[in-house]
Formats: structure tokens, C-alpha cells, sequence
């Protein structure tokens, strides 16, 4: 785990200090995949850590690469002992596609929250 708390914050965008963060974790509501791409890449997320039943981080942001959505992220502070990045949903713009229906139901077979609609995709796990 890569323990460079201000590259991370750097990379996720985040100004304010630890301090100050409420309930002392960040949330990132909208995190691109290639942002936690880079996240992945520089060790600040564990490729194999999950959300509850969620699918392994890996899992979860080659899928958003691929059909172009968003993640739901948090960033635990480096103050804590369980300090971390850690994914905890997908949305975005629905592709129109078969395949992508396939493997997106696939993916969120044990979510806690889902939507799906004709128009935008979101999975959510508690």
C-alpha cells in the first residue's frame, strides 16, 4: 500500500486537510475510472480489496474503462490504521449494448442499491 498521502490527495483532488474531513473519511462520488485507474496503478488501491460483496477493485474499474463509467470511491485518512482507498459503486451513461447488459448484470448480482434504466446504470454496495 502506497502510504503517500499527498500524491493521493493530489490525484483524487482533494484540498482539504485530514482534519477536516467529515466523519473522517472523504467521499468521491464521481471518481473516473482512469483516476482510480492511476490510483490502482500507484498502489494507493488493493487490487483485490472489495466492498462487502462487491467484486474486487480491479474488477470493478477495468469494467468502468471499458464501457466508459464512473466509480464511487473513499479515502480512509493516513491517521487511521485502516487507511486506504476503497471502491464502493459504479454509474454512468448506459451503453447500448447486449453485451454490455450481460456482464453488467453479471457484475452486480450482490449489490446493495442498483438502478438501471434504459438511459443510466448505477450499482452501490453497502
Amino acid at each position: 500500500m502506497n502510504i503517500d498521502f499527498t500524491r493521493r490527495d493530489e490525484i483524487l483532488g482533494i484540498t482539504q486537510p485530514e482534519n477536516e474531513w467529515p466523519f473522517y473519511y472523504m467521499r468521491i462520488d464521481d471518481c473516473p475510472a482512469h483516476t482510480a485507474y492511476t490510483l490502482l496503478y500507484e498502489q494507493f488501491i488493493d487490487p483485490q480489496g472489495t466492498q462487502n460483496d462487491s467484486p474486487a477493485a480491479s474488477t470493478l474499474i477495468e469494467f468502468a474503462l471499458r464501457w466508459h463509467l464512473s466509480l464511487e470511491a473513499y479515502a480512509i485518512p493516513f491517521t487511521r490504521p485502516d487507511y486506504r482507498v476503497s471502491i464502493e459503486g459504479i454509474h454512468g451513461e448506459k451503453p447500448q449494448d447486449e453485451k454490455f447488459n450481460e456482464e453488467w448484470n453479471e457484475l452486480v448480482k450482490l449489490a446493495d442499491e442498483l438502478t438501471d434504466d434504459n438511459e443510466y446504470v448505477r450499482a452501490w454496495w453497502d
